[in-house]
């Protein structure tokens, strides 16, 4: 079953807390593949997470 955008944002969500497992992994993959809006909330959830990174390691 390939999940909906409101379970695919909240497994990318997750992501960023604990590992998925592997099932979810897939689904997430197979879900991102074929959403345009999807990968782009991914995109900027990445953003987000490096740009935290950059500011919490500038000193």
């Amino acid at each position: 079953m390939i999940p909906n955008c409101k379970h695919t944002s909240e497994l990318l969500s997750q992501a960023q807390d604990r590992s998925l497992t592997l099932p979810e992994k897939l689904r997430l993959e197979l879900h991102l593949l074929i959403c345009e809006r999807c990968r782009n909330f991914n995109r900027q959830l990445e953003f987000m997470r490096a740009a935290l990174r950059r500011y919490r390691d500038r000193d």
